[in-house]
């Protein structure tokens, strides 16, 4: 409404405004109705977000006074959000439908959830394929060191010792694919991040921030890389 009436939001507030409200039928006990009122002033208090259609909030009295005794919605404002369900179950008893932000922040959490999903089940694809490279690598540079292994026995290093040699070489490589991988994880995010926070700014919502990295998961993920260094390093140190 502030924008076809070219009223900046931020000077809006504590200005007065001029309204005449029309009532159609529906909402009367006559269909055939309507209704328009005398201009009406009031003192604008607060700006809600653009939801696309252009909205006022007023008094119930006033639009009450004009004969109005239907109504297809009401807003309750729980004071304590523990009370939520109770108060929404009392609401449903009585016949009425209800919607709730709850609602919609776990149709969000769902999303998120199957989102981290399909992550997980790609990851695990990307660490059985990268599992798999490391294994080959690992044979490869073992089948062209032999000499090398050679001359380190002939040294009189025993045979714990070298495989002890090829294991933290394995262990170093998936360590350091760990380390990449979270620093590549990390920038990605922040780019999405950024990116959702544009949209956000222009749709008015404001930023957002959706890119965090529990330090838990850092932990967990250098000690899988770590893991995985150790477990595709075994067999060829065993050769």
């Amino acid at each position: 409404v502030l924008q076809l009436l070219n009223i900046p939001e931020n000077e809006a507030v504590g200005k007065e405004l001029s309204l005449s409200m029309v009532v159609v039928g529906e909402l009367l006990d006559d269909p055939n109705k309507r209704l328009e009122s005398a201009p009406l002033a009031y003192t604008i208090v607060g700006v809600i977000p653009d939801e696309g259609t252009p909205i006022v909030y007023v008094p119930f009295i006033d639009v009450r006074s004009m004969g109005v005794n239907r109504f297809s919605q009401t807003k309750v404002i729980v004071k304590d959000k523990s009370n939520l369900v109770t108060v929404r179950s009392t609401i449903e008893s009585a016949g009425y439908g209800t919607v709730s932000v709850a609602d919609t922040v776990a149709q969000i959490d769902n999303l998120f959830s199957n989102f981290r999903l399909i992550l997980s089940i790609l990851g695990m694809v990307a660490l059985s394929v990268a599992a798999l490279g490391m294994f080959n690598t690992l044979t490869v540079s073992l089948l062209e060191r032999t000499r090398e292994v050679g001359l380190m026995k002939a040294m009189g290093m025993k045979s714990d010792e070298v495989k002890s040699l090829f294991l933290t070489e394995s262990m170093i490589m998936g360590l350091y694919g760990g380390i990449l991988g979270l620093i590549l994880g990390v920038v990605v995010g922040k780019v999405l991040s950024v990116v959702l926070s544009a949209l956000s700014i222009v749709k008015g919502v404001g930023f957002v921030d959706v890119s965090y990295v529990p330090p838990v998961f850092v932990l967990v993920v250098l000690l899988l890389s770590i893991l995985v260094g150790i477990a595709t390093g075994y067999f060829p140190a065993k050769r």
